[in-house]
């Protein structure tokens, strides 16, 4: 029997929202729908180091909220792989990533979607409330 990598409980919805071509459009996917879809893809190791664009953001948080940060990073189980987009997008695994580079290590788990599964939600942007 193969190893399950991605948690089969429920967790509270976590979006991944992906900005149309045309700026007016938001894509929205369910984390446990993410999962399931990336359950089949094979996994590779991706050097942290050609994460730049995501390791590149930059966050502006209170002590409080950091704090509220730093408990998910160390929560974070890194034999979980992180889900890239069919563009390269990262859909899932932020916390992950900070966490391996905490640790410093040089490489991550990853799938990547050779096509994108169907949205769960597609909403004009003015409909949706960010952040």
């Amino acid at each position: 029997m193969e190893e399950e990598v991605f948690p089969s409980e429920k967790r509270e919805w976590h979006g991944y929202i992906c900005f149309s071509d045309d700026g007016i459009m938001l894509s929205m996917w369910s984390i446990n729908g993410l999962w399931h879809h990336a359950a089949s893809l094979p996994i590779e190791n991706v050097p942290l180091s050609s994460l730049e664009q995501t390791l590149a953001e930059t966050l502006t948080l209170t002590k409080r909220e950091m704090a509220a940060k730093v408990r998910r990073i160390m929560a974070a189980d890194l034999e979980c792989p992180i889900i890239f987009s069919e563009r390269g997008w990262l859909m899932d695994g932020s916390h992950r990533i900070m966490k391996a580079l905490a640790l410093g290590h040089d490489t991550i788990k990853a799938v990547r979607f050779l096509q994108d599964p169907e949205p769960d939600h597609i909403k004009p942007i003015s409909e949706v409330q960010l952040g």
